[in-house]
This record gives structure tokens, C-alpha cells and sequence, in this order.
């Protein structure tokens, strides 16, 4: 229960950072660039959650050098997990230069520069609240306006220290030395307020060594494409292309890989403002996974139809992946 309590708390939320002091200081008549605060101090809240969760798709797409030969196939399970980086458990918000209030304009209203550390969505601890400060926290005095209506509360930490994906994955050999990967998560309604999650992947594969009779390693190379869309509010994208080398001795297969990266996430969310009945702000934030690049080392078991893989990937956030598939 508590594990599924934190992935509703990170994917629903955790995306009404700042929205809702957004919605209240706008009624109140302070400057709408607390909005555009709002977007920005959102994607630093769950950049960890973008970066992981493009990691993890961009994972586990190959489990050796080789290629099946045609019409020979797998199909199995691979579940990956990017490791966030102690780095990356905290931000500081951005705070905004100036607000008018009253028809005057204030300067450094919440203090001057970035402000003090708070939890992302992945990291441990209490999410700060920052207050007006200086001529603007005077002006709401004499205004008979209470300072604290006005301060940015940030949300809480759900100290999780990786991001998951699993994915039911299908390999299929196809002549003139390539292999096709078709990787899917069916729409799966974990929890009501998460909403169904689902996701849907290509790769192909081809086999460098195959036009070289008698090369004494493995050489491939693989490219891969994947979506997931959880709820109406978060769609997300990855695309890879890799360079693999391995060798097989018997039932072991060892193999390694460097791999170009891109993963992209867009966030949308609805806001009711309490203090405006029917007045709603509708919020879209883009983010882009820091992982560019990595580091692949793996191993595989083959005992005749099962097959095992293991790999571990260095990188921005460095993935954890393993699997087990079934085929011929």
C-alpha cells in the first residue's frame, strides 16, 4: 500500500506544484508571472521522474551481439530501474524578480536568487515554504493582508531512489541477418487516480558480423523507439541507437555496448482555483531526460528455451535492467 500510495503522490500530486498558491495569488491581484514560476519550479520538481523514467525506456532493448536466426524467437519480461543520483534528490526553486501588488512593483518579493533547497519528487524530506519578504511583506501588512496567504509552499519528497519500467518484450529473426523487437505494456489501471498506463516499442537490430564469415566476436548494431502514456496528463518518448560487441561461450553470452540517447516528457494539468468558482488553470510542461549516452555491460544464460539477462548501464542516471524470456 505504501508503494502504491508514493506513485500516485509522484504522477498526480506532485504535478500540482506551486498551482495551487498559483491560483490564490492570482485572485489576491499579484502579478501572473507566478504562473510561469509555477511551470518552471515544476519541471526542476519532477525532472528526476522525466530523466529516470526516459532511462528506463531507453533500456534493455538487446540481451547479446547476436542476432536470432530467421523465424527463431523469444518473447519474455524485462524490468528496468534508473538509479536517481543523490544530486538530484533536491532543487532550488526559481523565485520571481519582481510582483506588482497595488498597482507598485516589488523587487525580489521572496528574497533575492534561487532559493533554499527542497525535495524533488524522488528525494527524502519536507518541501520548504518561502515567504514574502522586505517592502513587499510590509506592503501586505499595511495592506491588512496576512503574508503568509501569499507564500509558495513547495510539496514534499517521496524518497524514492529509483524510477521502474517493465515491459512484455518480443524478439523475431528476419533474414539477411536482422532481428525485430516489439516491446508493449497493455493499459494497465494500477490505481483510479494514476489512471491506466500503457506503453508500445520497436526495435530493430542487425548483425555487423554476419557478412564476415569467421570474425571471432559479435558485432551489431541496434535502434529502438518507445512511448508511454499514463492517464490523460503524462506522454513520454524515447529513441536509442547502440553499438554492440559480445561473445558466447556455451550457455553464457557476454556482451557490451554504446548507445546514443533521447528521451522526452510532456506533463499536462488542470488546476481549480478555490478562490474563483469555474476559473481553472491549465498547465503544460516539457522536459528532456539528461541521459544523452551510455555504457552498457550485460551477460546472458541460455538454458535451451529460457533464457536470462542482466546488464547494468553508466550513465547521467546509471539503469539496473534484468530479464527472462522464452522462445527457440
Amino acid at each position: 500500500m505504501r508503494t502504491r500510495w508514493r506513485a500516485r503522490a509522484v504522477l498526480t500530486t506532485a504535478l500540482l506544484l506551486l498551482a495551487g498558491a498559483a491560483s490564490g495569488l492570482r485572485a489576491q491581484g499579484v502579478s501572473e508571472s507566478i504562473q510561469l514560476l509555477a511551470t518552471r519550479d515544476t519541471r526542476l520538481y519532477l525532472h528526476p521522474v522525466a530523466t529516470g523514467l526516459g532511462a528506463s525506456l531507453n533500456s534493455s532493448w538487446f540481451r547479446s551481439a547476436r542476432v536470432h536466426e530467421p523465424f527463431h524467437f523469444d518473447v519474455g519480461i524485462a524490468a528496468m530501474g534508473a538509479l536517481v543520483p543523490s544530486v538530484d534528490n533536491t532543487f532550488r526553486p526559481i523565485l520571481p524578480d519582481t510582483l506588482t501588488f497595488q498597482g507598485r512593483l516589488y523587487r525580489d518579493p521572496y528574497g533575492a536568487g534561487p532559493g533554499p533547497a527542497t525535495p524533488t519528487a524522488v528525494g527524502p524530506g519536507k518541501g520548504v515554504t518561502i515567504d514574502p519578504q522586505g517592502d513587499f511583506r510590509q506592503a501586505l501588512i499595511a495592506a491588512g493582508s496576512d503574508p503568509s496567504s501569499y507564500a509558495l509552499p513547495f510539496p514534499n519528497g517521496y524518497d524514492i531512489p529509483a524510477i521502474p519500467m517493465a515491459v512484455i518484450q518480443a524478439r523475431a529473426g528476419l533474414p539477411f541477418g536482422n532481428e525485430l523487437t516489439v516491446r508493449w505494456l497493455p493499459s494497465i489501471t494500477v490505481d483510479q487516480d494514476l489512471g491506466a498506463v500503457r506503453s508500445f516499442g520497436v526495435g530493430l537490430k542487425h548483425s555487423v558480423s554476419h557478412w564476415i564469415p569467421g570474425f571471432p566476436i559479435d558485432v551489431a548494431v541496434e535502434g529502438g523507439l518507445q512511448s508511454i502514456h499514463v492517464g490523460d496528463y503524462l506522454t513520454g518518448s524515447a529513441r536509442n541507437a547502440a553499438l554492440i560487441v559480445g561473445r558466447d561461450f556455451s550457455v553464457l553470452s557476454l556482451f557490451a555496448a554504446g548507445q546514443l540517447e533521447h528521451s522526452d516528457v510532456t506533463i499536462r494539468y488542470t488546476i481549480d482555483n478555490p478562490n474563483l468558482p469555474g476559473d481553472r488553470l491549465r498547465e503544460t510542461v516539457h522536459d528532456q531526460g539528461d541521459n544523452s549516452s551510455r555504457l552498457v555491460a550485460g551477460l546472458s544464460l541460455d538454458f535451451f528455451i529460457v533464457k536470462l539477462t542482466a546488464s547494468y548501464t553508466q550513465s547521467s542516471y546509471n539503469v539496473v535492467s534484468a530479464g527472462i524470456s522464452f522462445g527457440y
